[in-house]
């Protein structure tokens, strides 16, 4: 995967923006994979955790100029998946 520049890491309290990396695709699986959620997405939802590492790979690789939003995570300032 190809390391995006200038991504920085914005911490609070209780929230940090930090940038999307493959290993969260387990805790972003569970968005990705539910049929409900994804219903107001423009893709159908990730058969597996495989599936949404790849479309994480697709995100972070994708033109920043139409994607830069892509690249960016929410995540506790622990960095702990639990929320």
């Amino acid at each position: 995967m190809t390391e995006p520049p200038g991504i920085p890491e914005l911490c609070t309290p209780r929230l940090m923006l930090r940038r999307l990396v493959e290993t969260d695709a387990p805790d972003l699986h569970v968005a990705y994979g539910d049929a409900d959620t994804m219903c107001f997405w423009d893709t159908l939802p990730s058969r597996d955790e495989a599936e949404t590492a790849a479309r994480i790979r697709q995100s972070v690789d994708a033109n920043p100029q139409w994607h830069r939003h892509s690249r960016w995570w929410g995540a506790r300032p622990d960095n702990s998946s639990a929320w």
